[in-house]
This record gives C-alpha cells, sequence and structure tokens, in this order.
C-alpha cells in the first residue's frame, strides 16, 4: 500500500515536472526570438558605429594635420603670394609633401580663389564651381566628393586661411582617394555598407541589389517605397537629416533587409550597414536556430526526466545520494573552475612531497598573469576564466613531468611545489612561457614568477607560500624581469610598509604630513608665476637613547601604498584643506598670491560630493575662483572617461581652472585633449621633449603648442632641467616652467617669502 502510494505521488511529480517543462520551453522560445532581434539590432548598431569612429579618427587626425597647415601658410601667405623667396616656398612644399604622405593623400596645395594653385596645377575640372571650394572661401572647413579629370571620386577636404580682417585669402586642400577612405567602411562579407552626404546623396561603398543611386536620387527617394517596420518613414527620415543613430527593418521590392546606421559628426555623412533576411537567417543566433535548439533542449530534458522517473520508481535513490556525496568531496579537493587542487589539499600534498622524497631539493612558486585585472576588464570574465583554465593545463601537465604539486591560490594567483634548481627554474619559466603563448588572446601575455627555496622542511607550508608570494611582488616592480628568487631583504621591506601603514592614520591626526610647493616659473615676468601643491612626510620616530626624531619618507614609498588601501583620498582631502588654507592667509595679510595647483586622483573621484566639498573650503577659506586649480592626470580619463569627464565639466561650471597633467603619457591623449573642458595643459619634456639635440621630440612639442594655442589652453612645461631647454621653450612662446632648473619642492612658508621678494629664479642651490 505505501509503495503504491509513493508511486501515485511520484506520478503526480513527473505530470507537474513536464507541465513546467512545457511551460518553460514556451516562455524560452518567446524570450530567444525577443533577444535573436534585439542582439541583432547590437551587432548591427556596433558595427556601424565601429566604422563611423574609424571615419571620425581619421578625419579628426588629418584635420589635426590641415589646421597646422593653415597656421603655417598663414604666417607665410606675403611669400606665396609674391613668389619672391623660392627657399621658403620649396621649404612649405618639402613640409605639404610631409604631411601628404603621413594621411596618405593624392593631392595636397594651396589654392587661391581664382583657381591657381601654389605647387601645382588643380587636376579637378571646374574645382571652382564645386560646392567644396565655394563653402571653403565662405570660411567653412569642408569635406566632399569631387572628380577628377578621369571621373574617379576623391575625397577632397578644404580648410581656409584668414587674414588679420578675418578675410578668407586662401585654402589649404586635402584631397584623397575614395578608395582608400572606402577601407575604413569595407564588410569582410557580402553585406552592404555605404556612406551618404547630409543631403542623403549616394558617396561610396557597396549597395544592396534594390537601391539605384544611378539617377543621382538621394536616400529619401530611395526609401520614399520601402514598407517599414518598426520605425516609420518620417522618423527614419528625421534621424538621417540630424545624424541620428537608429536601426530598423523594412521592405523594397519585394526583398526584406534590416538597416543600422549612424552620423560622421566632423563630415555631416552618414553611414548605413544593411544586411538582406537571406543573410541573417544564416546567422547562427536566428530565429530557426535556437527554435532547433531549444527543441533539442526540450526533447533532451523530458528523456532525462523519464530516466530519473525511472530510476525513482526503481528505488535508486542510495546510488544518486552516493554520486552526490562523492561530487561534494571532489568539489573540497579541487578548484570549482579549474579543477587544480584546492589551498587545503595542496598543502597535504606538498607536506607529503617533502617529507616522502628527502633526497629531492624542492621550491615554492607562486606565479601570477600580469595585468589580469585589465584583461577582464577589457575582454570580460568569461575570456578571463578561459585564459586561467589554458594557464592550468600547462601548470598541470608540468607537474605530471616533474612529479609536483600545485594549486589555485585565488583570483590568477597559483602556488607550485616542485624540485629546485636554477636549471629548474629557468625550465618551468620556459616551459610556461611557451605554454602561454599559444593561449589565443590577441595580445601577448606574460607570467611574473616568485621562487622561494625550500630549506626547512618543517616550516610551515603557508609561510613558504608567502616568501614566494614577496619574490613575485618584486618581479613586478623590475622592468623585463619574468621571475624573482626570495631574500629575507623583501620580509623586511614588507614589515616596513605595514609599518607605515600602520601609523599613517596616526600621522595624519598629529600632522606629520606637510605640504611642499614648486615653484612655476613665468619666464616673461622673470618671477614666480604660479605653483604646485606636494606633500612630504615627515615621520615622527623613537631613538634608540629615547628621545624624538624624524625620518622623511619619500611620496614613492607611501603614495603607491596609499593608493593601494584607499587611504589616499583621506591625504588628498587634508592636502586640499591646507593648500585653500595657505592662500587664504595670505589673502587675510594682504600678501602677494599667485595660483596654486592641487592634485586630484582618480580615486578621489569615486567620492560623489567632492565638488561639495571643494566649494565648502574654498568658502570656508574665502578663496577667489582663480586661485587654486584643480591638476587632473591625462591616465584618470583612459577608463570610465565619461564620467570623468561629466564631472570635470562640474568642477569648471563652478568656477575651478581646470589642468590636464602629464599630458601625453596616456593612449588617448589626443581624446583627453578633445572632450576635458581644461584650461591649462601640462606637459613633462622627460616624455615629449627629452634633449634639445632631439629633434623629433622638439617637432613634437612644437605642435603640442600649436594645437595647445588653437584650442584657446596654457601650456605649463615640466621637468625642466637646463636653461637650455628653458629657452627653446621660450621660442615656442611656452613661458610657464616648472622643474629642478628653477626649483625643488620647498616649504609653503618658504614659497610665501619667495612670492613676496619676488626673488627670481632658479634658486642659488
Amino acid at each position: 500500500m505505501e509503495t503504491k502510494q509513493k508511486r501515485k505521488k511520484n506520478g503526480y511529480i513527473f505530470i507537474l515536472l513536464i507541465t513546467g517543462i512545457v511551460i518553460a520551453v514556451t516562455v524560452n522560445i518567446a524570450y530567444f526570438r525577443y533577444r535573436n532581434k534585439e542582439s541583432l539590432k547590437l551587432s548591427m548598431l556596433t558595427y556601424v558605429n565601429e566604422r563611423s569612429e574609424r571615419l571620425e579618427n581619421k578625419f579628426n587626425v588629418d584635420y589635426l594635420f590641415i589646421d597646422s597647415l593653415c597656421y603655417t601658410v598663414t604666417g607665410n601667405i606675403e611669400s606665396i603670394k609674391a613668389n619672391n623667396d623660392q627657399k621658403n616656398v620649396k621649404e612649405l612644399k618639402r613640409l605639404f609633401e610631409g604631411y601628404r604622405e603621413k594621411i596618405k593623400a593624392e593631392y595636397c596645395d594651396v589654392i587661391f580663389e581664382d583657381g591657381e594653385a601654389v605647387f601645382s596645377p588643380v587636376p579637378y575640372p571646374q574645382f571652382t564651381k564645386t560646392d567644396v571650394f565655394i563653402e571653403g572661401f565662405e570660411g567653412k572647413k569642408k569635406t566632399g566628393i569631387v572628380n577628377d579629370e578621369y571621373g574617379a571620386s576623391k575625397i577632397v577636404t578644404v580648410s581656409p586661411c584668414f587674414d588679420d580682417d578675418g578675410e578668407v585669402i586662401c585654402l589649404v586642400v586635402f584631397a584623397i582617394d575614395s578608395k582608400t577612405i572606402s577601407e575604413y567602411i569595407r564588410s569582410d562579407n557580402s553585406d552592404s555598407v555605404f556612406i551618404t552626404d547630409d543631403k542623403g546623396r549616394y558617396l561610396m561603398g557597396g549597395v544592396p541589389v534594390s537601391f539605384d543611386f544611378s539617377k543621382n536620387t538621394g536616400l529619401a527617394e530611395q526609401f520614399s517605397k520601402a514598407v517599414f517596420k518598426g520605425l516609420d518613414y518620417q522618423t527614419f527620415t528625421h534621424d538621417i537629416e540630424i545624424g541620428n543613430n537608429g536601426f530598423t527593418a523594412f521592405t523594397m521590392n519585394f526583398n526584406d533587409y534590416y538597416i543600422s546606421y549612424t552620423g560622421v559628426k566632423p563630415l555631416n555623412w552618414m553611414v548605413f550597414y544593411c544586411r538582406s533576411a537571406e543573410s541573417v537567417k544564416k546567422d547562427a543566433l536566428t530565429e530557426d536556430r535556437f527554435t532547433d535548439i531549444i527543441t533539442a533542449g526540450f526533447i533532451l530534458l523530458y528523456a532525462l526526466l523519464l530516466i530519473f522517473y525511472y530510476y525513482i520508481e526503481n528505488k535508486k535513490d542510495i546510488k544518486i545520494l552516493e554520486e552526490e556525496l562523492e561530487k561534494q568531496q571532489n568539489m573540497a579537493m579541487l578548484d570549482e573552475l579549474t579543477g587544480i587542487a584546492t589551498r587545503r589539499t595542496f598543502v597535504e600534498q606538498t607536506r607529503e612531497l617533502l617529507f616522502t622524497n628527502t633526497s629531492v631539493h624542492y621550491m615554492m612558486v607562486v606565479l601570477d598573469i600580469e595585468k589580469f585585472k585589465a584583461i577582464n576588464d577589457k575582454y570580460g570574465h568569461f575570456e578571463g576564466d578561459r585564459l586561467l583554465c589554458y594557464l592550468t593545463t600547462g601548470i598541470r601537465n608540468y607537474i605530471g613531468k616533474v612529479s609536483g604539486a600545485a594549486t589555485r591560490l585565488f583570483a590568477d594567483y597559483f602556488a607550485l611545489c616542485v624540485p629546485y634548481s636554477l636549471s629548474d627554474v629557468e625550465n618551468l619559466v620556459n616551459y610556461m612561457n611557451r605554454h602561454i603563448s599559444h593561449c589565443g588572446m590577441p595580445f601577448d601575455v606574460y607570467i611574473a614568477y616568485g621562487i622561494y627555496e625550500i630549506k626547512d622542511r618543517e616550516e610551515p607550508v603557508d609561510s613558504m607560500i608567502e616568501k614566494a608570494s614577496l619574490a613575485e611582488k618584486a618581479v613586478k616592480e623590475k622592468y623585463l624581469q619574468r621571475y624573482e628568487l626570495y631574500s629575507p631583504k623583501m620580509g623586511k621591506e614588507l614589515l616596513y610598509e605595514q609599518q607605515l601603514i600602520g601609523d599613517m592614520k596616526t600621522a595624519l591626526q598629529n600632522k606629520e604630513f606637510e605640504i611642499y610647493v614648486q615653484p612655476q616659473y613665468d619666464y616673461n615676468a622673470d618671477r614666480i608665476g604660479s605653483g604646485e601643491i606636494l606633500v612630504r612626510w615627515h615621520k615622527s620616530v623613537k631613538n634608540p637613547d629615547g628621545s624624538t626624531g624624524v625620518e622623511e619618507i619619500s611620496p614613492g614609498i607611501f603614495i603607491p601604498l596609499f593608493e593601494k588601501n584607499g587611504f589616499v583620498t583621506k591625504l588628498d582631502k587634508y592636502i586640499w584643506e591646507e593648500g585653500f588654507k595657505l592662500v587664504g592667509e595670505m589673502i587675510l595679510e594682504s600678501k602677494r598670491t599667485v595660483p596654486l595647483s592641487i592634485n586630484i586622483s582618480r580615486a578621489d573621484f569615486e567620492d560623489e560630493n567632492i565638488l561639495e566639498f571643494l566649494l565648502e573650503l574654498r568658502e570656508r577659506y574665502e578663496v577667489p575662483k582663480d586661485l587654486i586649480r584643480l591638476e587632473i592626470t591625462e591616465s584618470a580619463y583612459i577608463n570610465d572617461g565619461g564620467r570623468i569627464i561629466e564631472k570635470v565639466k562640474e568642477f569648471v561650471d563652478a568656477g575651478f581652472v581646470v589642468e590636464i597633467d602629464d599630458f601625453g603619457s596616456g593612449y588617448s591623449s589626443l581624446n583627453a585633449l578633445r572632450d576635458m573642458p581644461a584650461s591649462v595643459l601640462k606637459t613633462d619634456l622627460k616624455f615629449l621633449y627629452g634633449y634639445s639635440e632631439n629633434s623629433s621630440g622638439s617637432t613634437i612639442l612644437k605642435h603640442v603648442m600649436l594645437m595647445a594655442e588653437e584650442l584657446g589652453m596654457s601650456v605649463v612645461a615640466e621637468g625642466v632641467e637646463t636653461k637650455e631647454q628653458a629657452d627653446f621653450l621660450h621660442t615656442l612662446n611656452c613661458n610657464i616652467m616648472q622643474g629642478f632648473y628653477y626649483s625643488k619642492p620647498i616649504p609653503a612658508d618658504l614659497f610665501v617669502d619667495l612670492v613676496q621678494q619676488k626673488v627670481k629664479l632658479p634658486l642659488k642651490k
């Protein structure tokens, strides 16, 4: 009777399970159909945005070059018109040829309103009657399509040169073959990618078979007979007129299409990506394929449920429980992601290795993937996990060869206990480097190794791991070194760092952190014109005789430590307040004041109330808006740049002067210059210029100055170490300088005295 009731109960459970599966499958099919459409929309918008961004980057760079040439032409216009300085004209032609090669242009020249060119005849018939030419002499920078004498399409960009009265005197003209630009939008498959101008007229690219631009019809006319699915015709054409991006489906001439589009801002062009319905159906993520997968999944689940029901009916519960118990035991012994031993198992295996093979000399190795967090951030955790599993395969193969043990400590950190000798170290490093070089990532992956030679087999395994970790940490502080052997000195350094971290809060309370100021010299005024606020730690220490002394801790030691544990934000706020207080006291005592810069670190931007804090300091110490400037490093912009820029705009709106520090040190310099609403550009000579004999560095620096001037920004040159450098900067019209040639960072009270005394720099050493 009990068995019958149990079977009846199990039968009801089975029916409920089947019903639930049917409902779930129905919901999933509907969901997957919706997701397919959204996935197609996202992929097509991403595709067209990438093509648009390529064009924008290309023409933004071209515009920088053409603006530089306009500046040069305007300064030499008289000799160009008179044609009486052949040496100057020849040098100008050489400059034009250099820029032409850099941007891969076919034609580069100066053209006057009568159509006459300076260096070579204009190869475009009726060029003076084109919209590009006419709008150029109306004072507009313009890019458009012009046909050469053979009927080939060229992308022509003109930029006007103005005289002192604001009148256009000539045009700087660049011409690029349309095939060159077509490469920026070329599709790798049969899908269509094409470009139209701001009036919807076809410019270049491949178009679907249903389109006909042969009669020079605009895009609006092409789509007037299309049947839209999603957007209406008016919304679609409005998007094109204003350069919006979007996605829709439509039917034209009995053919179904999907199309995404977006504007190319500097050019007022539109980029279109069009796929036929037939092409989409071949995609692995299409509706039919998902339906097949769901159907197969349903059948598989149904079969599994039948098997499960069979086991229940035939009283297989004990076997299932045994399998579950075994699974839990494996999970306790093996890392869930990589399948390698857990730390607990590794400790046991290591102890067994050390006490079983007493004749073998062993080492503890800790290794990790350099910049693994950046890999996760850029490529996603799926790719990061794949890389970890691939690395684990190499580790497992190696310890199998040499009879060792290994574990994943956490994240991308692994520990190995393997036989030790210098040749064994080299063999391990070479083997793992060869293995990781075939990981399939689109960049080079590097591994750092910390090595600890095991001399005392009684030493706790955790202690061995910690010492190997210290050695691994030392690798990252050295250039082009892949591994490091542990030394007792590393333990002392760790102890010292931990002591500094333990003392930091007390040091802040006891005002052991003191602000210093590095003067910024105004070359023209021959005096201090501004300064940058820095910090020094005068740490209180006990002397052996019991007296109290002071140890000066280098910022290069404590700043990186504080950035790691987050204390740097508290220190920054303390420095900011000391800076506002310093300026406020100078004003209160009727002393001469100069603008001072305070540094805003990337960590500070995590505080949503940072602006309110700065405004409260400004009000409390009654400091005018222009006397405290905010210095933001270019590297802070690289990740999550959009949020940083929005916050910087709030600073500017509140009246603060913003400076871009370390310009040129990052990978997005031009983007930072374009997007950041800054007034001052700080560039380090050690990066951009180097020595005065470096002609390429000089050229870069000259153009940085020109760009800053065109953008209405002033430039502060850091790292000035010689009089020759200072004089050279002055010839470039860069007159605010900072560096050890003039003065090292000095205590705030000494800086105030120097400002009052109008002391000339450099200071006597």
